[in-house]
């Protein structure tokens, strides 16, 4: 970390109070008074919690300025000395650079995403209808097929960057899809490069993600326990196909409005038994104690196994089962 180079906070990171969110939302985790809610609209990692202090401090990167000046300014605002706040922040200020919270003036991350292919635009024989979701490395859009029966509605998920299509995760999920063959997850219907960018184009699941659904069910005991028990029989079905999602958390859980269960997102995909063709990746609270455990012994592309995803599903059917991890 150069402490001299000046930074920014990007355009679509999210500070908010946290006594001003909504009465549902703030019940779902725990704050003191004070405390801000941190988010990226355009992330993958869930929102967290901070201190208002360190809030305080990333609001003034809302102009460039180096970590020195802008803890100087705060630590005179907070009456504390510029050094040992300094070495308290250090650590701190290293993860928002990791996570890309806090960016190199003049960074291509630095503005806010923009959609890259424009509504009515052609990708063979599908139009793309509109942009669904703005992800830091890929973009995902709902599209049309006129095909000679019937339209067609499909999902198309596209890299933002330039790279090989077998080696990315793209390419993976492809290899997955074919394995699973509109089983469990999306069927594949067509992929490739667009201006060397990898792309999907795979069954639109329509639904709402498990924590909605269960949320929409959280006073008939019935429902939310048949949403449990379908998310179970899901991850069942894809077990028993050899295929480990590695990737477990509610959005990757689509629920229908018929209470059909279905997967998506398979990028992190493996086949158990063999070599895994892309890293390990996941979000925190769902991850075994065994890849914890390893990652804290220098291990931290310890691979995803079928016994570690069936305490994933666990941790998953507890928080839509409670509403809270």
């Amino acid at each position: 970390m150069n402490i001299t180079d000046p930074l920014v906070l990007r355009n679509d990171v999210v500070l908010v109070p946290a006594a001003e969110l909504p009465d549902a939302m703030r019940a779902k985790f725990e704050f003191e008074d004070g405390d801000y809610t941190i988010s990226l609209r355009h992330g993958r990692d869930p929102s967290q919690v901070i201190d208002g202090e360190t809030a305080a401090l990333l609001q003034l990167f809302r102009q460039p300025r180096t970590i020195v000046e802008a803890v100087i300014e705060n630590s005179r605002a907070l009456q504390k000395d510029p050094q040992s706040w300094l070495d308290e922040l250090l650590p701190h200020l290293g993860a928002f650079l990791h996570k890309r919270v806090l960016v190199p003036v003049g960074a291509e991350n630095e503005r806010e995403f923009d959609q890259t292919i424009a509504n009515g635009a052609s990708l063979g024989e599908w139009e793309v209808l509109h942009c669904v979701a703005l992800i830091e490395d890929s973009e995902v859009y709902r599209v049309r097929s006129a095909g000679t029966a019937a339209f067609r509605d499909a999902a198309l998920k596209i890299s933002r960057q330039t790279i090989p299509f077998e080696t990315s995760l793209f390419g993976n999920e492809a290899a997955i899809l074919r394995r699973l063959g509109g089983a469990v997850g999306p069927a594949l219907y067509d992929s490739g490069l667009r201006d060397e960018r990898p792309y999907l184009v795979i069954e639109w699941c329509p639904g709402a993600d498990a924590l909605t659904a269960a949320a929409h069910r959280r006073h008939d005991r019935a429902a939310l326990l048949g949403i449990a028990c379908g998310i179970a029989d899901a991850y069942a079905a894809l077990h028993a196909r050899g295929v480990i999602h590695g990737d477990v958390h509610p959005r990757n859980v689509v629920v229908g409005d018929d209470g059909g269960v279905r997967l998506i997102d398979f990028g992190l995909a493996a086949v158990a038994g063999e070599a895994p063709r892309v890293g390990r990746g996941g979000m925190y609270y769902f991850f075994e104690p065994e890849y914890l455990a390893a990652t804290r012994n220098g291990h931290p592309h310890a691979p995803a196994t079928l016994p570690g995803e069936q305490y994933s599903l666990a941790a998953l059917l507890y928080l839509i089962l409670a509403g809270q991890h």
